[in-house]
Formats: C-alpha cells, structure tokens, sequence
C-alpha cells in the first residue's frame, strides 16, 4: 500500500471566517496557530488532523469560499443561508 495523500479543498478560509470564543475553545490544542484575532483557522485544523491520522502529504488548493467572486463556490455563511453543493472525491491505488 502506498503513502496516504490527503486535499484539502475549498472552504470558509481564516481570512473570512469570523467565530466565537467557544470555537476557539475547542481549537485551543492547536495553539496559537488555529487563530488569527477572532478568525479559526479551519484548514489548519483540519490539516493537523490529517497529519495526526496517517497522511504522509496533505494537499490545500488555497480557496476560500466567502471571498471568492460570487457564483464561483456556495458560501452559506456569504449567501446568508442560501445554500448548493459541493462534493469530494476519495480513491485507492
């Protein structure tokens, strides 16, 4: 079998997504680093546990989906409940 790989794609990035103190309560075993002011670096996180799990290369394509032009992702939190779909791909060689 050979090394896991894992992606990380688009998704609410630490630049637009805003939280509560509660969030960052249950980030806080990822250090300083899952913060950025009031924003929680989610794809970090995710990250982290990724690596934690086995994922000997992890993938970001960097995209957020609050800040991208309109109509390029479905952003509930930028559309204000206005929700689409996305989908993932997972697979095994």
């Amino acid at each position: 079998a050979g090394a896991i790989q894992a992606a990380i794609g688009p998704g609410a990035g630490v630049c637009c997504y805003a939280t509560g103190e509660e969030v960052h309560a249950a980030f806080a075993s990822y250090g300083g680093a899952a913060r950025r002011g009031d924003h929680a670096d989610l794809k970090l996180v995710a990250r982290r546990q990724l690596e934690a799990a086995g994922a000997a290369l992890v993938h970001d394509v960097g995209l957020c989906t609050m800040c991208a032009p309109a109509g390029t992702f479905f952003s509930h939190r930028r559309d204000g409940g206005r929700t689409g779909r996305q989908a993932g791909i997972a697979w095994r060689t």
